[in-house]
């Protein structure tokens, strides 16, 4: 209803620019209010749940870092082993040669303790495997490009979970930060850096 709106009154102010018309009779029709779709995001048997089913899976390392850091599913299939120190227990989120972040900025997140091992022991496979990429999440050796949903749903299937995404993961995380959406979470990161890495770090599953 609001875009046919939109389009009306763009016709009338076009009407009224040839003469046609003298007023745009819509301009005070108020817009209907649009509800904010109720977002899924996982409860904490949810997510042991969800970790258990894809442990055996290749899509493991990514899930936990969705869930342990709320990245875009973008910005996990471009995330670089070059992107992650081990030493600082931080994974910065930064554009590549092929591909930018949301507005062009870069963000630096903590790795909680669990993560940190997780992709420890996914960079040693990495490495035995001879994986040349420098891409941290692969299938075959090769980068993933596209969507990682059969996997997800096979993995779903096993933990007896329904409508799941890697952006539920996301918004996830955000509602165990205690913030409705994650666009607040990444303001409060702004403003307070070290505020928010405790909180990480307070994450119920951040520590095994």
């Amino acid at each position: 209803m609001n875009h046919e709106l939109v389009n009306l009154s763009h016709m009338m102010k076009m009407s009224i620019r040839w003469g046609y018309i003298d007023q745009n009779v819509v301009s005070n029709v108020e817009k209907m209010k649009v509800s904010k779709k109720t977002m899924r995001f996982l409860n904490q048997n949810e997510i042991r749940l969800l970790m258990e089913a894809s442990k055996d899976s290749y899509i493991y390392p990514l899930v936990m870092t969705a869930l342990h850091t709320g990245m875009r599913k973008s910005e996990l299939f471009n995330l670089a082993w070059s992107d992650i120190s081990f030493d600082q227990n931080t994974v910065t989120v930064q554009s590549k040669s092929d591909w930018h972040t949301k507005n062009y900025k870069s963000r630096t997140l903590q790795l909680t303790p669990v993560l940190h091992e997780v992709l420890k022991i996914h960079r040693q496979t990495h490495l035995e495997l001879r994986i040349k990429n420098d891409y941290v999440f692969t299938y075959q050796g090769e980068r993933i490009k596209t969507d990682v949903r059969d996997s997800l749903r096979t993995v779903l299937k096993k933990a007896g979970l329904m409508g799941v995404t890697l952006h539920t993961l996301r918004h996830t995380f955000a509602s165990l930060m205690g913030h409705q959406s994650f666009e607040t979470t990444l303001r409060y990161a702004h403003l307070t850096e070290d505020h928010v890495k405790r909180q990480v770090l307070k994450l119920p599953f951040a520590n095994g």
